[in-house]
């Protein structure tokens, strides 16, 4: 299932992510991606994903695309697998 959580302009909120979370469990989902994040936890984020997880969901989510060693949710949480990408020289490739 494909669900929408930003806008045209690209903008969202952790409620409207948690929402499709939740939804997403609750209608058999076995895998959850997330391509987006930030550097601040939300807890609301958390619980979903955490509900998520306990549901027996695999949550994968972009680790960022600014190649730093800074926090970034929801990928660093710990029921999250954490997914970035490297060149054939074995460079992190980010934006």
């Amino acid at each position: 299932m494909i669900l929408r959580t930003h806008n045209n302009l690209g903008q969202s909120d952790n409620l409207a992510i948690a929402n499709a979370i939740v939804y997403a469990v609750l209608n058999g989902a076995s895998v959850i991606n997330i391509s987006s994040g930030e550097i601040t936890h939300s807890p609301i984020l958390h619980t979903a994903i955490k509900f998520a997880h306990y549901m027996g969901c695999v949550i994968v989510a972009s680790a960022g695309n600014e190649g730093n060693t800074e926090t970034h949710y929801p990928s660093d949480y710990k029921e999250v697998i954490s997914a970035g990408g490297i060149n054939e020289n074995g460079n992190r490739i980010f934006n």
